[in-house]
């Protein structure tokens, strides 16, 4: 699981590009910026289902 939090830079697309290629990768985007606990509750969350 890969958590975008906001980033500015590529990170997204390249995280997109790694998840395109592998199914076991999951990719959230935040946009903007929520933070560190959104981040982490998003990322358990994904981790659950």
């Amino acid at each position: 699981i890969i958590i975008d939090d906001g980033s500015k830079d590529k990170t997204g697309e390249i995280a997109d590009k790694l998840a395109s290629q592998n199914k076991k990768i999951k990719v959230i985007h935040h946009s903007p910026n929520r933070g560190y606990g959104a981040a982490l509750k998003s990322g358990m969350y994904a981790a659950r289902f």
